[in-house]
């Protein structure tokens, strides 16, 4: 346990997937339940979308959308990419991204390409003094195995946060609970390539099945 009262679990270590960072980090482990509103002639919202013809879909709450991204800084150093692990599927409208592009990709359609410069505010949140912390070797479980920039998960009052280690010095290890793309100014360069209608049982389960039923 941490001076703040954060629990390290030492049996999660791990390190950032390449394609992690494009998806909103206060989603935490689990997934809010919901059910599919409806439109009042027996169809869902996203289901009514399914019936409007061969009009071009634009992205919108409760479509699903495909797309390849490329994330880099300031200095245009690219810090994650959908390059070789393909594209990204998110729920659009679900918070499953960061705030900053989920607006600027509001109203798009396939085929549209989009270039987004997301602050902190709109992306990470600032960097935090205050969740650096230090902790000792005592509360992990293999403390010879620890090395600066190693990451594990640490259970909080806001749900889980990814520490990084960033300074170690005796017996006292210092973390920070930042998360890694925080403070930054992003730069978002998006190609879409699919937008559809959520089905009904991704509504309700909040989250994209990779094989919707119709």
């Amino acid at each position: 346990t941490t001076p703040n009262g954060h629990t390290i679990d030492s049996d999660r270590n791990h390190r950032y997937p390449s394609s992690s960072n494009i998806y909103h980090s206060a989603k935490g482990g689990g997934r809010i339940q919901r059910f599919a509103p409806h439109t009042g002639n027996g169809y869902t919202a996203s289901e009514k979308l399914r019936h409007q013809g061969n009009r071009v879909m634009k992205i919108a709450k409760d479509c699903v959308v495909t797309l390849d991204y490329t994330l880099t800084d300031e200095d245009g150093e690219i810090l994650d990419s959908s390059e070789g692990d393909g594209p990204l599927v998110y729920l659009h409208g679900h918070g499953d991204i960061v705030p900053g592009l989920e607006r600027a990709l509001a109203g798009h359609q396939s085929g549209d390409r989009i270039q987004a410069d997301v602050g902190p505010e709109d992306g990470y949140g600032e960097w935090d003094e205050d969740l650096v912390e230090v902790v000792g070797k005592e509360d992990f479980d293999d403390p010879d195995e620890l090395e600066i920039g190693a990451q594990f998960e640490v259970d909080t009052d806001e749900g889980v946060r990814v520490a990084t280690i960033i300074e170690m010095e005796g017996d006292e290890i210092t973390v920070d609970l930042n998360h890694p793309l925080a403070g930054m100014q992003l730069h978002f360069d998006v190609t879409v390539r699919d937008v559809r209608a959520a089905s009904a049982e991704e509504l309700a389960h909040g989250h994209v099945h990779e094989h919707p039923h119709a």
